[in-house]
């Protein structure tokens, strides 16, 4: 319970300071909040106000799909395993890096993210969020609401539907079950 509170309390201060291990230039709204917590919504909200979190457990080669939070930004912790991620920035410029134990990563609001268990061990990591609501949306999901007939005519191919928020590497889950049986 102890790490757990301390995690919980070293993500707050995180969620103020904006550590950046994409070493990326922010945008104005990810500033840190002022010590007095005097922030407005239209400031961003605030941490202690407007917070939410959540322990995910990342099932061996498992991933997030591709998805993005328009009302808030993300603080992404592991506590156990190690687990891939991928950021988009508006630019379109991919900036991945391995988390592993203690390692965190801020998602800033708006910019497309995914997770990614390579191992064939379970990774529990923590998300925080600074609004209550965050507003996911999933964008291979909303991609394929365009319709099969409009991606033929913008890709000019068929795009394979996407099969949900959770999805597994199959190579790697017959990887694991290769090490299992040996």
């Amino acid at each position: 319970m102890a790490r757990a509170l301390a995690l919980v309390l070293g993500v707050a201060l995180l969620m103020g300071a904006y550590a950046d291990q994409f070493n990326i230039a922010l945008p104005p709204a990810l500033t840190p909040w002022p010590a007095d917590n005097s922030s407005t919504a239209v400031q961003g909200g605030s941490v202690v106000a407007e917070a939410n979190f959540a322990r995910v457990t990342l099932g061996p080669c498992t991933y997030r799909m591709l998805h993005l939070h328009f009302l808030a930004d993300e603080v992404f912790a592991v506590t156990s395993g190690k687990v891939e991620s991928l950021l988009i920035a508006p630019n379109n410029t991919a900036y991945s890096h391995t988390l592993l134990l203690g390692d965190n990563v801020v998602y800033p609001k708006g910019w497309n993210h995914l997770q990614y268990n390579p191992t064939c061990k379970q990774a529990h990591t923590y998300i925080f969020f600074n609004a209550r609501s965050i507003g996911t949306i999933n964008t291979p999901l909303n991609v394929a609401a365009a319709g099969a007939s409009y991606l033929r005519s913008a890709y000019g191919r068929t795009v394979p539907p996407p099969v949900g928020l959770w999805a597994t590497d199959a190579k790697c889950l017959e990887r694991c079950k290769a090490k299992r049986l040996a």
